[in-house]
């Protein structure tokens, strides 16, 4: 069977949510509803659309030099996926494609993801809203989200669009991941 003939049913797709009234929760790893490819060209949108404002290009540190939109790219892709710690970021990056080609040969360090973390947390966090939001509507498209026709007639499109979750509160599941990903740093920096 075709993709075009596979039929999601509600009760996969957040629809038996909907009917109840309760919200679907994102998906810890935001590729599971996008490829991971997919999900880095979203972020560069995501990042393009809240047009973040750096102190400077370059993020300085003692670790070393690195460009301050590939380090917002980088940690607003990985909180995404659900990786949330700076230690556990980096040692993803050798093995993943996307997070590999976001660094463009120049691997921060743990110690760097959590500086920038915490210098422009409150950015990260507006880009992973955006984004998080991004995903949600290419699981849950908005023009699926429209009134239903004036007719009286009603397709399986038309019935599924009220099948639909309500939205969740994606500054608050932004929130939500840049705090775990400070709590995974403060844990880590007691060993």
């Amino acid at each position: 069977m075709d993709a075009a003939n596979n039929h999601i049913w509600p009760e996969s797709n957040g629809g038996d949510a909907a009917l109840t009234g309760k919200s679907v929760a994102m998906p810890k790893d935001a590729t599971e509803w996008v490829g991971s490819l997919t999900l880095v060209r979203m972020t560069l949108e995501a990042i393009e659309q809240v047009k973040p404002q750096f102190k400077q290009a370059q993020f300085k540190t003692t670790f070393g030099i690195y460009q301050a939109p590939m380090l917002l790219t980088l940690l607003t892709c990985a909180y995404a996926r659900g990786l949330t710690g700076s230690r556990e970021i980096e040692l993803a990056i050798p093995g993943d494609r996307a997070l590999k080609y976001i660094c463009a040969g120049n691997r921060p360090d743990w110690n760097v993801l959590r500086l920038f973390r915490r210098q422009y947390k409150s950015l990260v966090q507006n880009c992973l809203a955006v984004l998080l939001e991004k995903v949600w509507d290419s699981q849950y498209p908005p023009e699926q989200r429209v009134q239903a026709p004036e007719t009286g007639h009603y397709s399986t499109n038309s019935l599924d669009r009220w099948m639909l979750p309500p939205r969740p509160d994606f500054q608050a599941e932004a929130a939500k991941r840049v705090r775990l990903a400070i709590l995974a740093d403060t844990l880590l920096s007691d060993e």
